[in-house]
């Protein structure tokens, strides 16, 4: 079987296709040259502190690697990887995996609140 970062090769993960990953360095690129901070939202996790190796994304390292060429991005959010998880990587990205709500305690809700300041998530 599949083993260590290999066992991201999962058919529930996927990958970004070249014309997605064109649009991410575009959008990042327009978002850099307007001096804006950026918060990507996806379902499927980037960095394999942030979750499960199990449930990355095929081309994570291509991602990280665009994500890593510009100062805009700030925080990665993600779910898919049920149990969640959270890190900060080498440029200071955030990367928090959501818990899934199939996971909470029968009664209990699940959602988040995300505060955006100027010059601080919370």
């Amino acid at each position: 079987g599949l083993t260590g970062l290999n066992s991201r090769f999962m058919p529930y993960n996927g990958a970004l296709s070249t014309n997605q990953l064109d649009w991410l360095k575009a959008v990042l690129k327009e978002a850099s040259d307007n001096k804006e901070k950026v918060i990507i939202l996806s379902h499927v996790p980037v960095y394999p502190g942030s979750c499960s190796v199990r449930t990355l994304l095929w081309n994570y390292d291509e991602v990280l690697n665009i994500l890593h060429s510009f100062d805009c991005v700030v925080a990665y959010l993600a779910g898919h990887d049920h149990p969640g998880g959270y890190c900060v990587d080498k440029k200071n990205i955030h990367h928090k995996t959501f818990e899934s709500p199939l996971e909470v305690p029968v009664g209990t809700n699940a959602f988040g609140v995300i505060h955006v300041y100027e010059d601080k998530i919370e």
